[in-house]
């Protein structure tokens, strides 16, 4: 009887055993809960055998769009400059710059991950991990490429050029990028050749020299960061009121962008060396969102950098590269190396008013300036602008014509100014809100309307596919699409808006100016 009993109970703690084991023990890749596995976020299957599709191709496909777009960048930047050579025309195509460096790093870098996203279930484990580990020298040579020519900007005081690479840093930043390298192939070779043991120590151990890289990283780029887009001593100003105020909040948005894209992968990267102190005692929902967070902030700082380098034409004019791009330039400069408009205080005297019209002719013609005509019938007044030192006569309406025109450079920031002796127009603006309205021409509103109506379009299309009952994989490609032609309708949608805007600001505004007799200025 009690041999009986034994037995039973020993086939019944059998029998819960085996209910409350997963199948393989989930692989490994998730909990097991009453004999069922919760997969991490990146598998799925009863024993987590599988590759969650949806997840891995989202990913994938965003780090290869970003890599394609680098790519092309870095093509159309060589097309570039072979056009625009007049000798030596593939040597100067293949010329070793700034930009293109930039371009060449971040593709292979998203092109790494991308790769990592789409054969995670096609080739072994540890070439994945390879793939995954080869977004980090990548990325770190990027970064600390443009540290290391802000650093020159700042401390030597090189003028930025389209054709500029390091020249006073390029030991130091050959001895940085030969480091990072030689721990990627360091680490191939342990993966391929070593065993289990000393293979998880070295890469943890390499994992964690990358993560302290970056933090190095991260704080050399804000130190050099805030002084040349904070303090805006790489552009050499001396007086704030000549900046521009436009491109100096952009520069501020993306600098503390990225610094925050490269901390949260910096940290990210650290939990992820430490996995093995908390990762058990998680839930599996902490781990989903940590996952996903990673790789968003992965995306984050890739991203940033086609999209601060969009200019692949003209990189001297970017922010990024030219801290200069922050001061106002002339617009009569034949140069493509324009002068900040500084002056110093003696220079800056003030207006002084025209007593009588003979002190005008002295110093000016009887003609406008810019039609070259004294006499006109719709071109206004014949004036001498306020504050205007030339004292050079022109019609108000010939004036704000040639703002009107000149708006993308001298009315961006709100302050149009002469082009001659550079002293800004004392301008006023009708209080009523009807001269936004009545300055847009009808091409400015169809053409906005049809971006708005693209916008709104691409909003239901992405509703009615999630919807739809079409394959997992379409609907991600096809969203993904949609979300990709969205934003370059917003974008560019801002862009028409805000010089819409800026047109019909000059269109409303009267400068203040004395007007000039004509019969008196007659001969």
């Amino acid at each position: 009887m009690t041999s009986l009993l034994a037995s039973n109970i020993t086939w019944m703690s059998l029998t819960v055993s085996n209910t409350s084991v997963c199948p393989d023990d989930c692989l490994g890749r998730g909990s097991c809960s009453k004999g069922m596995c919760s997969c991490e976020v990146q598998y799925s299957g009863t024993s987590c055998q599988f590759v969650n599709l949806p997840y891995v191709v989202s990913f994938g496909c965003i780090f290869h769009v970003i890599s394609a777009v680098s790519f092309l960048q870095l093509i159309l930047s060589m097309v570039s400059d072979y056009r625009q050579s007049t000798k030596s025309k593939l040597k100067t195509a293949l010329r070793m710059t700034t930009s293109k460096c930039l371009y060449f790093f971040m593709a292979l870098a998203t092109l790494s991950k991308g790769l990592y996203f789409s054969l995670m279930e096609h080739i072994p484990s540890q070439w994945t991990l390879n793939l995954q580990s080869a977004y980090y020298p990548f990325l770190l040579a990027s970064l600390g490429l443009l540290v290391c020519f802000w650093a020159e900007i700042y401390t030597k005081g090189i003028k930025p050029s389209s054709s500029l690479f390091l020249l006073h840093s390029h030991i130091a930043y050959s001895v940085f990028c030969v480091v990072i390298y030689t721990l990627l192939g360091a680490k191939w070779i342990v993966t391929e050749f070593v065993d289990d043991a000393v293979k998880d120590r070295v890469n943890t151990s390499i994992d964690g020299i990358w993560a302290g890289l970056m933090l190095v990283v991260f704080v050399l780029f804000l130190v050099y960061g805030v002084e040349l887009f904070f303090k805006i001593r790489g552009a050499f100003a001396t007086d704030t009121s000549h900046l521009n105020n436009h491109q100096v909040h952009c520069s501020r948005f993306g600098l503390v962008s990225q610094a925050t894209f490269q901390l949260s992968v910096a940290l990210l990267l650290i939990c992820d060396v430490s996995s093995s102190y908390w990762k058990d005692s998680s839930s599996m929902l902490e781990r989903t969102v940590y996952d996903i967070v990673f790789h968003i902030m992965e995306l984050g700082v890739a991203l940033w950098f086609p999209c601060a380098l969009w200019n692949w034409k003209r990189p001297d004019k970017l922010w990024i590269l030219n801290p200069r791009q922050l001061l106002q330039f002339s617009e009569d400069s034949e140069s493509d190396e324009r002068t900040p408009l500084l002056k110093s205080s003696e220079s800056q005297s003030s207006y002084k008013s025209v007593d009588d019209v003979s002190s005008v002719s002295e110093n000016s013609s009887n003609d406008c300036w810019i039609c070259l005509e004294r006499e006109a019938t719709d071109d206004g007044v014949l004036m001498v602008p306020v504050n205007c030192e030339c004292r050079c006569p022109v019609h108000h309406s010939c004036l704000k014509k040639w703002l009107m025109e000149k708006q993308a450079s001298s009315f961006s920031d709100g302050e149009p100014h002469c082009s001659m002796c550079r002293q800004k127009y004392v301008i006023s603006v009708p209080p009523s809100s009807g001269w936004l309205l009545a300055g847009l021409t009808v091409k400015q509103w169809v053409c906005m309307s049809v971006h708005v109506a693209a916008i709104c379009g691409l909003v239901v299309a992405v509703e009615l596919t999630v919807d739809s009952e079409m394959a997992d994989l379409l609907k991600v490609l096809l969203v993904g699409v949609a979300i990709i032609t969205g934003i370059v309708c917003v974008r560019s949608l801002v862009y028409k808006l805000r010089n819409a805007i800026s047109q019909a600001k000059a269109a409303a505004m009267v400068i203040q100016g004395r007007v000039i007799s004509i019969e008196a200025k007659s001969i």
